[in-house]
Parts: structure tokens; sequence; C-alpha cells
């Protein structure tokens, strides 16, 4: 049993089960005393990818500290996932008029640039 658990860990596919929204909801119970706040805990993240300072912040600051969190340049956002629809007319009723880009390749990038260089 316990081989299986160590090549688990070096193929980096051992699953404890806890992802991001269990943690973020943990963070609105022990901090904000409120499960229900753990959507102010997630536009915090969304904008700031870095879920380590977004417990740091609600951790110190509380609500109203991760209700500042926002956009900074050099700062990586959370990549906005995609659902998928059967067709592009499911996705004009459901989202109505909206911008549509082609996705080429298989990866998502973001570049920040600070200066002239």
């Amino acid at each position: 049993l316990e081989v299986k658990y160590v090549v688990r860990v070096a193929l980096g596919e051992l699953r404890l089960g806890v992802g991001y929204s269990t943690v973020i909801e943990a963070l609105a119970v022990a901090f904000l005393a409120d499960r229900a706040l753990a959507h102010e805990i997630e536009r915090a993240f969304n904008r700031c990818a870095d879920l380590g300072f977004v417990a740091e912040v609600v951790g110190n600051k509380g609500l109203e500290g991760v209700r500042k969190v926002d956009v900074s340049p050099l700062v990586p956002l959370r990549p906005a996932l995609a659902e998928r629809l059967p067709s592009e007319v499911e996705i004009f009723k459901r989202l109505g008029v909206c911008a549509v880009e082609y996705k080429f390749d298989g990866f998502r990038m973001q570049i920040h640039k600070r200066g002239t260089d």
C-alpha cells in the first residue's frame, strides 16, 4: 500500500480531496465566522492567484481587507475557466452579446510588463 502512495507522489497524482474551494470555505468559517462569505474570499483569489496571500489578508484584516484585494500589475490573475456548451447558439443564448476568441492551442498565458524593456 505504501508503494502505491509513493508512486502517486512521484507522478504528481496524489489526490487528497482538498481543493481551492475547500480551503476558501474553511477560511470563511475560521476568520469570518460565516461560510456564506466564502464568495468574498473567492473574489479576492480570482484577482490575486496566491491563496496564501489571500489567507494572510483575511486572517490579519478580515472582511474589509479581503474586499480591498484587487487586480495589480505583475500579480497573476486566476484564469477564467470556460464551461462547455454544445453549440455557439447555446453560448449566445446563455451569455447574450459577448466577445469571442478562438483558442488554437492548449495553454493559457499572462504577460505582465514593467517599463519599456
